[in-house]
């Protein structure tokens, strides 16, 4: 069995950080969280994926590239 692939992205202070493909949770497009540091993300984005199942979701509407995402209560 072979490990996930990793992908490098760099937060907004230039750091560079190894981060796993996911899937956004509420609505299913892609999106990367680091692997070093719990919570970083970058969101898809305002383009939704065709198959997206909420337009109206955080990862489009206010998406974060390289910064911390406040979990739900």
């Amino acid at each position: 069995m072979s490990a996930a692939p990793t992908f490098s992205r760099t937060d907004p202070e230039g750091r560079l950080h190894d981060a796993e493909l996911t899937l956004c949770a509420s609505c299913g497009c892609v999106q990367y969280r680091a692997l070093d540091m719990s919570g970083l993300v970058w969101d898809a984005g305002p383009e939704p994926a065709r198959g997206c199942g909420d337009r109206s979701c955080s990862c489009h509407t206010a998406p974060r590239y390289g910064e911390r995402r406040i979990p739900a209560d």
